[in-house]
């Protein structure tokens, strides 16, 4: 019976979100899988960062008080 009860609580939409254990690929607190499933309500698997996204991200931080010469993308409204 408790385990019966214990797989219905576990269909149930409010049973609860990932942990560290659920995301393999990257290293994770509680707390940040909290903030991601707060934020991205639809999350399922979280992927470590590419090598090029490592490094955009590593200038970006770098060029954060000057100018990012890596910008992706740029509006311009011209009128």
């Amino acid at each position: 019976a408790a385990l019966a009860a214990l797989a219905t609580h576990a269909q149930t939409p409010d049973a609860g979100g990932l942990t560290p254990s659920d995301l393999p690929l990257v290293t994770a607190r509680q707390s940040d899988i909290d903030h991601w499933e707060a934020t991205y309500p639809a999350v399922t698997d979280v992927w470590p960062m590419t090598p090029l996204q490592s490094g955009l991200l590593f200038h970006a931080l770098l060029a954060a008080s000057s100018v990012d010469v890596y910008s992706m993308q740029v509006v311009f409204t011209l009128t």
